[in-house]
């Protein structure tokens, strides 16, 4: 049973069943009640707006500024600074703190840490691995690794070219 942030009221689903979210979805007659749901900054209770929380939305974190800073540390040789950087996220969430470190390392660990803040996609083309295969995704064209710029945008700036492979 899934209870309402603050006041621990039961939910309901929009049919009035009560609301147990499951962690096994069936792909072809799913509820709205299955599958796991990731929420990571939790909305605020006392909203009565649908769409507009008026809450704030994290952009940058001190743990995202902190592993940026490990990464151009290691990257420019400063490996013991870019180590007390990754400890120091570590440290703050009690995980055991690293004796090395490389940089597959720090790659995993902003994934550990950013979590569902939409920083991924560019961690992975940055750390070589937007492109590559994985469990369910064949490998993919380097081109890929950039968007397409808009026909809309084209069609009015004559100096914007289209980015390659689109």
């Amino acid at each position: 049973q899934q209870y309402a942030v603050g006041t621990r009221t039961p939910l309901k689903t929009r049919s009035g069943a009560p609301l147990i979210f499951t962690p096994d979805v069936n792909l072809t007659n799913a509820s709205e009640a299955q599958g796991i749901r990731v929420i990571k900054f939790a909305p605020n209770p006392q909203t009565t707006r649908q769409f507009n929380e008026g809450n704030l939305f994290f952009i940058f974190r001190i743990s995202d500024v902190y592993l940026m800073r490990a990464e151009a540390e290691f990257r420019s040789g400063n490996v013991a600074a870019a180590l007390a950087d990754v400890n120091a996220i570590r440290a703050k969430r009690n995980a055991t703190l690293r004796t090395s470190l490389t940089l597959d390392d720090i790659y995993n660990e902003r994934g550990y840490e950013l979590y569902w803040e939409g920083k991924r996609r560019q961690d992975m083309i940055r750390f070589g691995f937007f492109n590559k295969p994985m469990s369910e995704k064949p490998e993919t064209p380097a081109y890929t690794s950039l968007y397409a710029i808009p026909q809309s945008a084209l069609d009015v700036n004559p100096n914007l070219k289209q980015n390659p492979g689109y």
